[in-house]
């Protein structure tokens, strides 16, 4: 189910570093909310994340900075 593919996701970034992360699994694409800035590396991070645990492609991927508001 979504539920439990988001939670994996959101447990790998965890793993990684990131603390305060939200993944929410849409029908066509995928959103990450994190609360740091993005850079070049966490952007890798949370695509690898997400491609090793979903079938979605990197361009599924949307990720949302809450530093960037």
């Amino acid at each position: 189910a979504a539920a439990d593919k988001e939670a994996a996701i959101e447990t790998v970034l965890k793993a990684k570093g990131f603390t305060n992360i939200v993944v929410v699994i849409g029908e066509k694409d995928i959103n990450v909310i994190i609360d740091t800035a993005s850079d070049t590396q966490k952007i890798a991070q949370i695509q690898d994340a997400v491609l090793s645990k979903t079938s979605f492609t990197a361009a599924d991927i949307k990720i949302i900075s809450a530093d960037d508001n």
